[in-house]
């Protein structure tokens, strides 16, 4: 499986907001979603070491965080905010 890592500037606007980060990309796999159709799954790992995921469906160029219903044209920005949520998810169960 290939490491894909995350833009720099991507990053660093990340960190500007002073929250949660992705760091790195990997490929999970590729699985059939309800719909019949192919997509590829990715796990993201993130600055609070979490691991969430993002999918994409095969030939379309949306990528969505995976428990959510948001969905970006960028990876970058998908994995962000899986990391996003991630962070939330980890603070409810504190409460």
């Amino acid at each position: 499986m290939k490491r894909l890592m995350i833009l720099g500037f991507a990053l660093t606007a990340a960190m500007a907001q002073g929250g949660v980060r992705p760091e790195a990309l990997q490929l999970k796999g590729y699985e059939f979603n309800g719909d019949g159709m192919r997509q590829s799954v990715y796990t993201v790992r993130c600055s609070n070491r979490t691991e969430p995921l993002i999918n994409s469906k095969e030939g379309v160029k949306r990528w969505c965080a995976e428990g959510s219903k948001q969905c970006f044209r960028d990876k970058v920005d998908a994995a962000q905010a899986a990391c996003d949520n991630s962070l939330r998810e980890r603070l409810a169960k504190r409460r």
